[in-house]
């Protein structure tokens, strides 16, 4: 009979102790000071007395199995921010590989576009055309003019490269040429999103291009020349 009121005891106490954890605290912190409160009933159990020592045991491991949920929540709260901070570190160190990869590229194809040159320059003779070319290049910039080849070959990449090393020219000239030629070669590739974010560029570097749509109709323009270029010269069309 002691033993079944004994039982009766502590269920009540452990279910008024789960409701007290239920109401008082998180789901995870509650679910700790359940496991608290079964372990501190067993210790008192096993370790005997009367029925106070079961309802201290109990208590007890319910206060511990608390504690024990608020340090784990604490140790979440750490960890998540380790791992925010891993993965922005992760995003930088991946940025900064992408510049240097990005970098190490324009100044590849600068000197392929320099050695290309020069090796022209050596092999054909003086010619009217090759007099345009050296006016051309010393309107645009070297860079630019090799960019605007590799565009009219549909060399999309090497272009963007090219165009990068002009865009930081120390001629303001050569600038303007490479912001040009960066939105017709967007635009000869149909990424309108990133022709687009060139067009305010335009405006600040042109001063006689009042807004970026008329910068956009004036690409379309350059870009249609270019196209026409390909045609007369009996390229093939980037388009496919």
């Amino acid at each position: 009979m002691r033993l079944g009121i004994r039982c009766s005891a502590v269920t009540s106490i452990a279910v008024l102790i789960l409701a007290m954890s239920n109401t008082s605290m998180a789901q995870k912190t509650g679910r700790y000071a359940g496991y608290g409160a079964g372990i501190g009933a067993l210790v008192g159990l096993v370790a005997g007395g009367d029925l106070g020592d079961v309802a201290v045991g109990a208590a007890v491991g319910a206060a511990g199995g608390a504690a024990t949920g608020a340090y784990s929540d604490s140790k979440d709260r750490e960890r998540a921010a380790i791992r925010e901070k891993q993965r922005a570190e992760q995003a930088q160190r991946r940025a900064e590989a992408a510049a240097k990869q990005q970098a190490a590229e324009a100044a590849a194809a600068k000197q392929q576009a320099a050695e290309a040159a020069a090796k022209q320059q050596a092999a054909a003779p003086a010619s009217p055309t090759a007099a345009a070319d050296a006016e051309l290049v010393a309107l645009i910039g070297q860079d630019n003019y090799e960019a605007y080849k590799a565009l009219r070959e549909c060399q999309y990449k090497r272009a963007y490269a090219l165009v990068q090393v002009g865009a930081v020219s120390d001629n303001p000239d050569h600038q303007l040429a490479a912001l040009w030629l960066e939105a017709v070669i967007a635009g000869d590739q149909g990424d309108s999103a990133r022709a687009k974010t060139v067009y305010p560029r335009i405006v600040d570097h042109d001063r006689d291009i009042d807004s970026a749509q008329q910068a956009s109709l004036e690409t379309d323009r350059f870009m249609l020349d270019v196209r026409e270029e390909r045609r007369a010269l009996g390229m093939p069309s980037c388009r496919t």
